[in-house]
């Protein structure tokens, strides 16, 4: 099993993008049950706030989990996986864990 975060900020999407991108609370639920049903993704969460989308996962594969995120997010959206992956990160393992430390301290906030 592998920690992931795939997502999108201030810093890597225009505004347009982060609000085709946006989970509102109430198809948060929906949005969870339906990455949860990928077999790669074991668990997930979602940070969805007006700078950022984040989704982190337990996943059995970090680079097959990352795609099914992806595959996610452009179905959630409309948009094409090819216009996504420019604004798109990804971190893994320790990497996600630092990103997700720093993003809880506000330390990569406007």
């Amino acid at each position: 099993m592998h920690i992931s975060v795939v997502g999108l900020s201030h810093r890597t999407a225009p505004v347009e993008i982060r609000e085709r991108l946006s989970i509102p609370e109430q198809t948060m639920e929906t949005s969870l049950q339906s990455l949860r049903g990928n077999e790669q993704v074991l668990e997930a969460s979602i940070l969805s706030t007006c700078n950022r989308l984040e989704i982190y996962t337990l996943v059995r594969n970090p680079d097959l989990g990352v795609s099914a995120v992806s595959d996610f997010l452009s179905s959630h959206s409309g948009l094409e996986t090819g216009e996504l992956t420019p604004h798109l990160f990804s971190y893994h393992h320790e990497d996600a864990v630092d990103h997700l430390m720093r993003v809880a301290a506000g330390l990569d906030s406007l």
